[in-house]
């Protein structure tokens, strides 16, 4: 263990890195036991440097799952700026760009190769990686695995299947926030034997927390006007929906050169433009959804700012832990508004469908089976009468339908799927009841997070650090005497 150790110290003096938190190398020394685990680590403490460490051994292949295409091209230039002979792949690539990628895995090139959940579907990805030994698989963003998470994805649930039809011996799951029931979820879901849990602590002392009953957008507008005339400096701005972000672009014409615009309906070229000029600059303020976040490598973000309520206390403190990972002063501001409890409620209702309209869907499918591959989901929409632009339901019955077996995914279909006949009616109605019990368990447990956000919001008396490390099954010593109920009871 000493030898290693000493290597790690190594390779950390060669990369220019001082030293390791505890927490990180307490990883890497489990790792090295042959023993999987999950390391939850606040934004900025380093987790990727767990997996870039591990992938400098001699003869390393690391694989690392993360969930947007978005992040892997960032993800890769770090690594290969270490030194690591890093790749990703993902369908946004050219052709030539993906084979080159499947060649180097076959030639056994790579050290690290950063994908999505859904290239394991690729059979020429599955062809090129079935023979590599892979020495450590790491599930980014690992809380995406878990349905009782803030943020969950259906292909994440994958990622267990993978890993077992794979053989892959050594996991490792990082994310920066989870609350018990979610580490206990992933930490089931992922690991097959007894395994590792590292916790670091939530409290961020340099991040000053503060919460704003401000009514209306152009209230709000004004608010952050007269904030950012002494308050200079790289700004995320967030949103749940896309229309308030030109809305409030309109609002704030005074900051217009400083104003950028990120949301997931930009093309990946523009989003991957506007990301590069927010991180590369440093007074920027950028208006966007939830979509911006994952994974962005940049450390000097003096505020973070909700003009409407996140869904739960999780989205919240991951978002505004995106400011200050430079460890210097920052804040977080959260204008509240109570009409915006309702775009929440709303999100919830659409991402978890009533068995009334999964029913009324799936005989609807059931009887256009043989021309599913011929409508759009905007044509599908249309036929089953559901026309709001925020009504998901569609897009989120239908990965469930797949994951269910009842549809699979067509690369020739012009919705992206066509109807599975491989199970029959009766295996249908037999279990139909337990496909959709999970939606109604779902909904029940994201309405008391709303509740729980509420309740936060509310609370004038305790420190808001306090309160958050609570909620996350930890505690702290002192108050932070910095957020707004610090500031409002100091004698």
């Amino acid at each position: 263990m000493h030898s290693k150790t000493n290597q790690w110290d190594e390779i950390l003096q060669k990369w220019k890195i001082s030293s390791l938190y505890e927490e990180q190398r307490l990883a890497l020394e489990f790792l090295n036991q042959g023993k999987s685990g999950l390391l939850v680590l606040p934004t900025g403490r380093g987790k990727s440097l767990v997996f870039q460490l591990w992938a400098s051994q001699p003869s390393a292949f690391v694989v690392v799952l993360t969930p947007l295409i978005a992040l892997i091209s960032d993800q890769v230039k770090r690594a290969r700026a270490l030194g690591l002979r890093a790749a990703g792949l993902h369908s946004a690539m050219e052709g030539g760009q993906k084979d080159k990628v499947l060649e180097q895995i076959k030639k056994s090139e790579l050290q690290l190769l950063f994908v999505t959940p859904e290239r394991y579907r690729s059979q020429k990805f599955l062809e090129a990686i079935e023979s590599k030994e892979i020495s450590l698989c790491v599930v980014d963003e690992a809380h995406l695995i878990s349905q009782w998470g803030h943020d969950f994805r259906p292909d994440y649930q994958r990622i267990s299947e993978i890993i077992k039809k794979n053989k892959i011996s050594l996991v490792l799951g990082l994310t920066a926030t989870a609350t018990e029931v979610v580490k206990k979820d992933i930490q089931q879901q992922l690991f097959t034997k007894e395994s590792f849990l590292i916790e670091a602590s939530v409290a961020r002392p340099e991040l000053a927390l503060h919460i704003h009953e401000v009514v209306s957008l152009e209230e709000k507008a004004k608010w952050i006007l007269n904030w950012r005339k002494s308050n200079p400096g790289s700004a995320i701005i967030y949103s749940s929906l896309i229309q308030t972000l030109y809305k409030l672009e309109t609002l704030l014409k005074p900051l217009k050169e400083s104003l950028r615009i990120y949301h997931g309906d930009l093309s990946y070229q523009n989003r991957k433009k506007v990301q590069k000029e927010f991180i590369e600059q440093d007074n920027l303020i950028l208006l966007a959804t939830p979509a911006f976040g994952l994974g962005i490598d940049k450390k000097n973000i003096r505020a973070v700012i909700h003009v409407e309520l996140p869904g739960s206390i999780e989205s919240y403190y991951q978002e505004v832990g995106r400011a200050g990972r430079d460890g210097l002063f920052s804040q977080a501001h959260l204008l509240y508004d109570q009409d915006d409890l309702l775009i929440q409620m709303e999100f919830i209702k659409w991402a978890n469908p009533e068995g009334a309209y999964l029913s009324y869907l799936y005989k609807w499918l059931s009887e256009i089976k043989l021309r599913l591959n011929q409508y759009t989901l905007e044509d599908i929409k249309e036929k089953i009468h559901f026309h709001s632009k925020r009504d998901y339901r569609l897009e989120t019955s239908l990965r469930q339908f797949e994951r269910w077996g009842f549809v699979q995914e067509s690369q020739g279909s012009l919705c992206g799927y066509s109807w599975n006949d491989s199970e029959s009616d009766e295996f249908h109605q037999k279990n139909w009841n337990d496909f959709t019990s999970q939606f109604k368990e779902r909904t029940s447990f994201q309405q008391k997070k709303l509740y729980d956000l509420l309740q936060f919001l509310k609370n004038k008396e305790d420190c808001r650090m306090v309160q958050i490390t609570k909620y996350f099954g930890q505690k702290i010593d002192k108050p932070c005497y910095q957020c707004d109920n610090c500031r409002l009871n100091e004698p």
